[in-house]
């Protein structure tokens, strides 16, 4: 018996010392995504402060929102042009122009003076309508995220792509209000 009590006491030393190094390891392995993303905000000429910055005047400048969107016709390549505002034009999947179709429909009541805030579920019904396929709520927060990372690549303001738990909307000024 007293042999059975050494080997559980050699057991829980060793599970002991495991636990120990995998805490260590964790701890480096933290160390190590802080400096691959210090590295990368370095090499982009950017320390995080700035990006933050950057970051927050982006958030600020969106809650002006725009005044018109507008939807080009296709060069025949399957990339539809759109214009956001004052921005130049630019080229989108189809699919991500019918999302900002659907988020530029003012059809949701209004809380402020942009257009109304539409449910992921509505959106992935009306997206799902026009692309001929199924889409779930969880669809439509990734589209979202490409479709603002799409903005943010042709240098146009993400936030302008608005969203919260409960839907998403475009920061466009609906057209019943005419206030800069």
């Amino acid at each position: 018996m007293k042999r059975n009590g050494d080997g559980d006491e050699m057991r829980r030393e060793e599970f002991l010392r495991l636990l120990r190094e995998l805490r260590r390891m964790l701890q480096s392995l933290d160390r190590l995504v802080e400096a691959a993303l210090d590295l990368t905000y370095r090499l982009e000429g950017t320390t995080a402060r700035q990006a933050q910055e950057l970051e927050e005047i982006l958030r600020a400048q969106a809650r002006h929102g725009v005044h018109s969107i507008h939807f080009l016709p296709s060069n025949g390549d399957g990339r539809a042009r759109v214009r956001v505002g004052d921005f130049p034009e630019f080229k989108l999947s189809q699919k991500l122009v019918h999302l900002l179709a659907i988020l530029a429909l003012d059809s949701a009541p209004h809380v402020d003076r942009f257009i109304g805030w539409k449910t992921r579920r509505y959106v992935a019904k009306e997206l799902g309508v026009r692309m001929n396929r199924s889409y779930t709520p969880r669809d439509v927060s990734q589209a979202v995220h490409v479709l603002r990372a799409a903005l943010r690549k042709r240098e146009i303001n993400p936030y302008l792509v608005d969203s919260t738990p409960q839907g998403v909307r475009l920061r466009l000024i609906a057209s019943s209000d005419d206030r800069a």
